[in-house]
């Protein structure tokens, strides 16, 4: 079968909004900014909803089989990104000094900056590789305000500040993902498991804009050999290394970051 080309650009043009995913972990409540959120049925109403496996999010919704999802309007501010997505819920409380509320399952909705919210409950979850696919029965629903939702390329071209002002690390060296540009707001290099919130890059993957500092660029394999993505495991099909601006089609990583495959 003859296979077919796919622009990568192509997938940047699909519409994605911005939402607040709450859990709770014992006593602790837990939120994530999540971008993957679609009604898929309408009689019962269901959701499905797409956590990528390294958010503690992932876990705690396989554990408890519930989450709460809001969804984020124009008012949102950098700070609730910073709060609920440039963080690790295992060691921060995301909710410390934030006005919310809780819904009957006994979860977390912010106060502000949302225009609607949904109590989910699991039914059946799908393993993607890198991500949790949940199927998920509506059991509460609420509009709360009147804002239009943000979206994810509206949050692109006016929320998030530009990396050259989005803040720095210790000593005037920023760290900053090699993919999408998001700057850790940290001190120093950002933890080997914090996960950039954007593009779900490993803070082990940072790089400082000190050039010095950048890393070893990897030597190139015989031109038949194969090149894999090392978030996500997706190998390019094309022949020797795919090009600097090539996109995984997975998890949108570079293909200048690409490896070679043992």
């Amino acid at each position: 079968m003859e296979t077919l080309s796919i622009d990568n650009a192509a997938l940047n043009k699909i519409g994605y909004g911005l939402y607040v995913l709450t859990t709770r972990d014992g006593d602790k409540d837990n939120g994530m900014i999540c971008n993957t959120v679609m009604q898929v049925t309408g009689n019962p109403v269901k959701l499905a909803v797409a956590i990528n496996k390294l958010n503690f999010s992932h876990e705690l919704v396989r554990a408890t089989g519930k989450m709460n999802v809001a969804c984020l309007d124009t008012s949102a501010p950098f700070e609730v990104f910073q709060r609920f997505g440039f963080q690790s819920g295992r060691t921060a409380d995301k909710f410390e000094g934030f006005a919310f509320h809780r819904t009957a399952n006994g979860l977390a909705v912010p106060e502000a900056h949302c225009n609607a919210y949904f109590s989910l409950e699991v039914e059946e979850s799908l393993d993607l590789g890198s991500h949790g696919l949940f199927l998920c029965r509506v059991t509460e629903a609420q509009s709360t305000g009147d804002k239009p939702s943000l979206t994810y390329a509206e949050y692109h071209a006016r929320v998030k500040p530009k990396p050259a002002s989005a803040g720095g690390g210790k000593k005037g060296v920023k760290y900053i993902c090699p993919i999408c540009g998001y700057v850790y707001e940290g001190e120093g290099k950002p933890p080997d498991d914090f996960v950039c919130p954007l593009c779900k890059h490993l803070g082990s993957e940072f790089v400082p804009d000190a050039p010095e500092e950048a890393p070893a660029p990897v030597e190139e394999p015989p031109k038949d050999g194969k090149y894999i993505c090392p978030i996500c495991g997706y190998v390019y099909e094309g022949e020797g290394r795919p090009p600097d601006d090539y996109v995984c089609p997975i998890c949108k990583h570079l293909g200048s970051e690409f490896v070679p495959m043992d």
